[in-house]
């Protein structure tokens, strides 16, 4: 749990520095949320609930995550990359700017996003459809991509710098930045999705069978039902 005035200066922290990097400016109504995140960039959403009810939804049909999970395995090196501050990458409309109105306690006046924020209904759909178009002849053949996580897949080690090449040269051209410190390289094995995909197929997640493998045997009908 954070204090009140920690949470106060963490917002204030947040807003100064999204403010100079131009990702908001001061703006002409939302409801401000700081949700504390155990890493160094302390993230925050804004309420937009209101906004997404009037929001008509995006029908862009999203990739099946098993899809994705299927086409990474099975390969001899792979290449994992997550988008630098994700949606943020995406501008936003000039006439929706003033959409995204919020107003944060401690600060006078009201902040308005250049760039599309966190918590909006239709941002996993908005972010895809650009993926794909930049991507759409490497999908299931070198490369397998879900909004911001990309694998850069190699059935041989001999295809691995050709294919890493071609995908970096595309994101060069596109402007597409991705978190060094989320970016891992020739590796066989990792995290994907939710499960760990390597050159002998899908595994599970040691760390999430982890929880399960050590759980106590219930002891009465209660427990039972609890680990159902």
């Amino acid at each position: 749990m954070f204090s009140p005035n920690q949470q106060e200066k963490d917002r204030a922290a947040t807003i100064r520095s999204i403010t100079k990097r131009l990702l908001i400016y001061f703006g002409k109504k939302g409801s401000f949320l700081c949700r504390i995140q155990p890493s160094i960039w302390q993230n925050f959403c804004v309420d937009y609930r209101n906004l997404n009810e009037a929001s008509p939804k995006d029908e862009y049909l999203m990739p099946m995550v098993d899809m994705r999970v299927d086409g990474a395995a099975h390969n001899q090196m792979l290449s994992f990359m997550d988008g630098n501050a994700g949606y943020n990458q995406i501008m936003v409309a000039e006439e929706d700017i003033h959409k995204t109105t919020f107003m944060c306690p401690g600060h006078i006046g009201a902040f308005e996003y250049t760039v599309m924020p966190f918590g909006l209904r239709n941002a996993g759909a908005t972010y895809q459809r650009p993926m794909n178009s930049v991507f759409h002849d490497m999908i299931g053949h070198s490369l397998e991509v879900y909004i911001d996580d990309v694998v850069i897949k190699s059935p041989e080690e001999g295809y691995y710098v050709s294919n890493l090449r071609k995908a970096f040269l595309r994101m060069r051209q596109h402007k597409l930045k991705m978190n060094p410190k989320k970016c891992v390289f020739r590796v066989q094995a990792e995290n994907f999705l939710g499960f760990l995909v390597c050159h002998r197929g899908i595994e599970i997640d040691k760390n999430k069978a982890k929880s399960i493998i050590e759980v106590l045997p219930p002891q009465n009908k209660k427990e039972l039902h609890s680990l159902l």
